[in-house]
């Protein structure tokens, strides 16, 4: 079940715990500021041997590249932004991250690659000390976290074990980066002090191998880049998410409710992604309204009326129940998704109406996917019980 999916889900989910272990390490290092310097680069040091050598690095950078790509790719196909606020706040963490992460990463990375630099942990941290930076890399830290664990859970909340293991894991989702921080502010602390009082401080610059003021230059030009690249690529996405939607609109179908609202609709979407009613608002409109349910305005044929029975619930559930069937032509149909399996599926035949089976189930909320269909047949589709 975790492994479902096309190869992009399943690339975006590997290359996402690659990144989420990098920034669990990463974090429980900073974290070691608490303890002593040397305790922090020694951990540092290790992980360098995964992370700087060629293969590691291939992953790494691999996975830095497809997560992100999938992602724009994934929006520029969608058919419409609306998306539940957990799932957006997630998607809107994934586009600010790379507007500080790719800063880091040219004063780390490539600082090291190209300019010899030594960048442990007190370079980095005196380098942004003091200064705007380090509270927006405070963010970034943040940021980071919340956005991986939240795909974490989204990935795994549908297994048994993960609901067990769920409190444990909100502890360590608030410990990780409370002790980073804490380590940030140890350590920053230290070796700013350091660098004031001076003495020391000729000697931090050489063992660090400090770049010069040209080398700053450079990277700073190259983080500029890097950001007008990744902003450049959010801005296509746009683009063709926008071109998309314009052309899907020109082969929209308009569905009126009789007696109520009417709304466009994209070939393929649900009514779920459309702006129709929810069920208890459908509820109001056949019952008190007598309306028929959605049809394309497309249709030639006019649907029939609606055929309400009335039919009684169990003594416990104290409310009258209204089972609907309906009859509704060509192109367009509702198919029912259920919460439980009593609810019965739709039947299709070619010509006349089927009657709905006689079957009760105890779910009382129903909702109607808009599917298209061929012009030809007609489709008969129980509406499930709605509590009136």
């Amino acid at each position: 079940m975790l492994w479902n999916g096309n190869w992009i889900t399943r690339a975006r989910i590997m290359s996402g715990l690659i990144l989420l272990t990098y920034a669990f390490f990463h974090f429980l290092n900073l974290g070691l500021g608490l303890v002593s310097t040397e305790a922090m680069e020694t951990m540092q040091a290790a992980r360098q041997v995964i992370t700087r050598n060629p293969l590691g690095a291939v992953i790494l950078i691999g996975a830095l590249l497809v997560h992100p790509g999938l992602a724009l790719w994934q929006l520029a196909q969608r058919r419409s932004l609306r998306m539940p606020l957990s799932e957006a706040f997630q998607t809107l963490l994934g586009l600010l991250i790379p507007l500080q992460l790719l800063p880091h990463i040219a004063h780390t990375t490539i600082a090291h690659q190209y300019f010899a630099v030594n960048d442990d942990y007190p370079y980095i941290i005196v380098l942004m000390w003091n200064a705007p930076v380090v509270w927006w890399q405070s963010a970034l830290l943040l940021a980071v976290w919340v956005h991986g664990c939240m795909g974490l859970h989204f990935w795994l909340r549908l297994t048994t074990w993960w609901h067990r293991a769920l409190p444990y894991m909100i502890g360590l989702a608030v410990f990780i980066p409370s002790f980073a921080l804490a380590g940030l502010l140890t350590e920053g602390r230290r070796i700013y002090d350091i660098f004031v009082e001076g003495s020391q401080r000729a000697a931090l610059m050489a063992s660090y191998n400090w770049p010069s003021r040209e080398s700053f230059d450079t990277l700073r030009l190259i983080e500029s880049r890097m950001v007008q690249i990744f902003v450049l690529l959010v801005a296509l996405t746009a683009l063709s998410y926008g071109a998309k939607k314009l052309l899907r609109r020109r082969r929209s179908v308009r569905i009126t409710y009789r007696n109520g609202p009417a709304v466009t609709a994209e070939k393929g979407m649900t009514l779920l992604k459309c702006r129709v009613p929810m069920p208890s608002r459908i509820r109001r409109f056949v019952v008190a309204r007598g309306a028929a349910p959605p049809v394309a305005s497309s249709s030639k044929r006019e649907p029939q009326p609606c055929r309400q029975q009335v039919m009684p619930r169990p003594a416990a559930w104290r409310r009258s129940t209204r089972r609907r069937t309906c009859a509704l032509p060509v192109k367009f149909a509702l198919f029912p998704t259920w919460r439980s399996a009593a609810c019965s599926a739709p039947t299709v035949k070619k010509a006349g109406h089927m009657p709905a089976r006689e079957r009760n189930t105890s779910s009382p909320s129903c909702f109607w996917i808009c599917a298209a269909l061929p012009p030809a047949p007609r489709v008969s589709c129980p509406m499930m019980w709605f509590s009136c």
